[in-house]
């Protein structure tokens, strides 16, 4: 656009458009909105109320009124944990088979620290599937399930499960190094669960746990 010089002048600046004003709200009104922020925040902060709603799976129910810790807001996985379910399966197969005849069995597959080279050494892995009693099998099925699943989900299948592996092989090699020369056979996937339950302690610290 061309202007002379004398039609410049003449032009007027166009004045700002005045913002509107907006109403103070009184003090009281200030105070119950910021009350109700704070309440919002606070119940955001806390999560869902653990006393007030039970979980849904009815397993996860027995388990907590028996004392078991229960996961309550577990991620959704898209992927099943067919690592754990296949692990779980074969260490409660195996464990019940052994059962009816379970001393001998226990003297022929369990490690023995004085006798931990036995069997080419295949008592490190046999001695994981069995277990002492129905209660130890399934207390430590039940731990395998609780967490397994994330920690599974995290690391992927294979990953997962040479974790258990090598923490299952750690925990024999230190309970031969305690008593080296000791006779008593050793059985349980103990070793492998408890690192899992560590693995996920260390890497699942905003999961909430309790207890019905």
């Amino acid at each position: 656009i061309w202007f002379d010089a004398h039609e410049a002048d003449t032009l007027v600046p166009r004045q700002p458009e005045p913002e509107p004003v907006v109403p103070e709200l009184p003090q009281k009104a200030r105070e119950m909105l910021a009350i109700a922020e704070v309440e919002r925040l606070s119940k955001q902060a806390e999560g869902p109320d653990l006393d007030s709603a039970a979980p849904e799976e009815s397993w996860k129910q027995i388990a907590g009124f028996l004392g078991m810790p229960v996961e309550f807001d577990e991620p959704q996985e898209q992927r099943k944990p067919w690592a754990t379910w296949l692990l779980s399966a074969a260490t409660i197969c195996i464990s019940l088979l052994a059962f009816p005849n379970l001393r001998e069995v226990v003297q022929r597959f369990g490690l023995i620290p004085a006798q931990a080279t036995r069997l080419d050494g295949l008592t490190f892995a046999t001695s994981f599937f069995l277990h002492a009693g129905s209660i130890h099998l399934a207390g430590n099925m039940y731990f395998l399930q609780a967490f397994g699943h994330a920690v599974e989900h995290f690391l992927r299948p294979l990953c997962y499960l040479v974790l258990i592996a090598l923490a299952a092989l750690i925990g024999d090699l230190a309970h031969i190094a305690l008593d080296p020369r000791s006779q008593t056979p050793c059985i349980g996937a103990s070793g492998g669960i408890a690192d899992v339950i560590m693995f996920y302690a260390l890497n699942f610290p905003r999961m909430r746990l309790a207890f019905l």
